[in-house]
């Protein structure tokens, strides 16, 4: 805020009618004085005497006149608002209360050790090799901490604590992101975000789209085993969306690089982009999307993986990654439900959102000791592509996503309870890279999710929208 003292302005009478009222009092006072000095015949120094005193009198009522008559106006200038605002109170971050709002016993509750003094990501501190994602895919070889289970905490979601000023309208809002933690989380939850050494990509992507009956949320989040690191492994998902010309299908491609390969995040963005595309091309030339053939369109998706490596001279296994896509009809059939087309290599998979909340379609639990282990990935293995076609019901919620919220959802207890509350219904598009974010104890991947809300038919219901 900016403060200004500027030369303060007369409050009450114009400073020249006051000037023009102390001269006709002195005036007055003078022609009364003679008058009485010629009645009265007083003697002369009687009548200076008095001249003197009336004069002083009326030169202190005049210079008092002045002071009092005269204020200085402190203004203070804000950023286009014009009144002065008050300070916002003290903001707890954690638990989203002000001071004033914080428990009587002073005590904070935290759901779970969240204290940076702990240390690095708690996927650093395990012991055998090391892999970049602590939770994410890779090829075979190598070991990773198992997740355990774990219990959620309390649903904190997201709030803005406002600060009203009484001087003014206009409100200060305050934004305040709370961390929602299952079974206490990780000490990387909380930690601050690092910047990657080399140029990257974002660490957070999002869309939010309309098409036909269809309400989109997409997001892609860094992990806290990468963000946390010093320099931080930047964001290895990526997620593509995209309609056909007739707007008659949306198409989907969600992508997880490799922890192993170095230039995965690469490999990713190129695998959605050429899916995506190659995708409406066929769409637009009239084929049918159960007719589609994934092999050759995951044998397009891999050549363009291996033609933007040679280009810039890296290594074809330098950009594994794992890739499903999926072709949505923007409206329903005759009774309602939908038939989606969804292919895939590796252990990404599709959701359904029906009456008992999330339910995995497409894709594998994981088990055995190398839960990260897979057996398939681009650009190698575009011949081992799974075609799924998926009957969705009327009204209910498509998400086609990467592993890091998929062992989210098939590892956490409670995450498919929290996961089915909060994404019931389309969210705001900020409140949905927020539910990405939570925090859950071994869950460190980065996490990728295009989720697709089906609206009800209002042909079949007679309702609108």
């Amino acid at each position: 805020m900016t403060r200004h003292t500027g030369r303060g302005r007369t409050a009450g009478l114009d400073p020249q009618l006051v000037q023009l009222a102390y001269a006709l009092f002195t005036v007055v006072a003078l022609t009364l004085l003679v008058v009485v000095w010629v009645t009265t015949r007083l003697s002369s120094w009687i009548v200076l005497a008095m001249l003197a005193v009336g004069v002083m009198a009326a030169l202190v009522v005049a210079a008092g006149g002045r002071l009092g008559g005269r204020v200085t106006v402190h203004s203070a200038v804000t950023s286009g608002t014009g009144h002065r605002r008050l300070p916002a109170p003290p903001v707890d971050h954690v638990n989203g209360q002000t001071v004033a709002e914080q428990p009587a016993d002073g005590e904070r509750r935290i759901p779970g050790p969240h204290s940076p003094a702990r240390g690095r990501a708690e996927a650093n501190l395990s012991g055998g090799p090391r892999h970049h994602d602590h939770g994410g895919s890779r090829l075979p070889g190598g070991g990773s901490r198992p997740v355990q289970p774990a219990q959620p905490a309390r649903d904190m979601g997201v709030q803005l604590v406002t600060a009203a000023s009484p001087s003014g309208p206009e409100p200060q809002v305050v934004l305040t992101a709370h961390l929602v933690a299952f079974d206490g989380g990780t000490t990387a939850g909380p930690m601050p975000w690092r910047l990657s050494g080399r140029p990257a990509q974002s660490g957070i992507a999002a869309d939010s789209a309309c098409i036909g009956d269809l309400d989109v949320r997409a997001a892609s989040v860094v992990g806290p085993g990468h963000r946390c690191e010093e320099p931080a492994v930047e964001r290895q998902d990526a997620y593509g969306i995209a309609r056909t010309h007739s707007g008659s299908h949306l198409v989907v491609a969600v992508a997880d690089g490799l922890s192993s390969s170095p230039f995965s995040e690469l490999g990713a963005r190129v695998a959605v982009s050429t899916a995506t595309r190659t995708l409406c091309q066929h769409l637009d030339g009239g084929a049918d999307p159960e007719t589609v053939v994934a092999e050759t369109l995951f044998v397009d998706v891999s050549g363009a993986m291996i033609g933007t490596g040679e280009a810039r001279g890296i290594d074809r296994g330098a950009l594994g990654s794992l890739l499903v896509v999926a072709v949505v009809p923007t409206a329903p059939l005759h009774d309602g439900s939908r038939r989606v087309w969804t292919a895939q290599v590796g252990d990404v998979s599709l959701w359904i959102h029906g009456p008992l909340g999330w339910d995995r379609h497409t894709g594998v639990t994981k088990s055995g000791m190398d839960r990260n282990a897979v057996d398939a990935a681009l650009p190698f293995d575009a011949k081992k592509a799974v075609t799924t076609v998926v009957t969705v019901p009327p009204g209910a919620g498509i998400a086609v996503m990467t592993d890091g919220l998929g062992d989210v959802l098939g590892d956490v207890s409670g995450a498919v309870d929290y996961f089915a509350r909060r994404w019931a219904t389309p969210p705001h598009p900020a409140a949905f890279v927020a539910d990405l974010c939570v925090d859950a104890r071994g869950q460190t991947d980065d996490r990728t999710a295009v989720v697709v809300w089906c609206r009800p038919d209002t042909r079949r219901t007679g309702t609108q929208p």
